[in-house]
């Protein structure tokens, strides 16, 4: 709440995964003050995601059948009693659901977020070194249909050759960036 109060910035960003426990009247209440403020939500199909949460329950050692799970559970995968009360706090026109299906590769869930609330950004991607050179130069492509324009550390900085493999062949348009590891001059001279 004190770093929105804070923020001089037009748009202000929250991300949250707790749709479900949270209640929209107090989060109403932080951010009162926002005058324009519109709420994305994501959705799976019900049963994908109730099969997924089960899932994560018996892999961290839950013993319950799934029925006895789902009548723990509450309001998860009751999508309907969830948005009625955020549509309650914040208005139903304020409220943008969209379908998600996690292996559709088809649906840039980062690209359409920022046209669903009408928003025209530069999107930068940091890996921090997760790939290696030939699933940057993949990845590379995919985002550079998703509009990404500044792609850094596709790989480790320490694979100075990989890096200039990525600049030298990633989709035009695509600055490729490392360096914030760096700490003395020699590393520098060497990149």
């Amino acid at each position: 709440r004190a770093e929105l109060a804070q923020s001089e910035a037009p748009i202000n960003i929250i991300s949250s995964e707790a749709l479900w426990f949270t209640d929209p009247a107090a989060v109403k209440e932080q951010v009162k003050d926002q005058t324009d403020l519109r709420i994305v939500v994501y959705l799976r199909r019900q049963d994908q995601y109730l099969q997924s949460l089960y899932k994560q329950a018996v892999t961290s050692g839950r013993k319950d059948d799934f029925l006895s799970w789902r009548a723990q559970t509450g309001d998860r995968g009751d999508y309907l009693s969830v948005l009625r009360g955020w549509a309650g706090a914040f208005g139903r026109e304020n409220l943008i659901l969209r379908a998600y299906e996690r292996d559709d590769a088809r649906v840039d869930v980062t690209q359409d977020f920022f046209e669903a609330i009408g928003v025209d950004v530069d999107l930068f991607v940091d890996a921090n070194g997760a790939y290696d050179r030939k699933q940057a130069l993949a990845i590379a492509g995919r985002f550079a249909e998703a509009g990404v324009s500044w792609f850094e550390e596709p790989v480790s900085s320490d694979d100075l050759e990989g890096l200039r493999l990525i600049r030298d062949r990633a989709p035009a348009g695509m600055e490729i960036a490392a360096g914030e590891y760096g700490y003395n001059l020699g590393y520098f001279r060497r990149m």
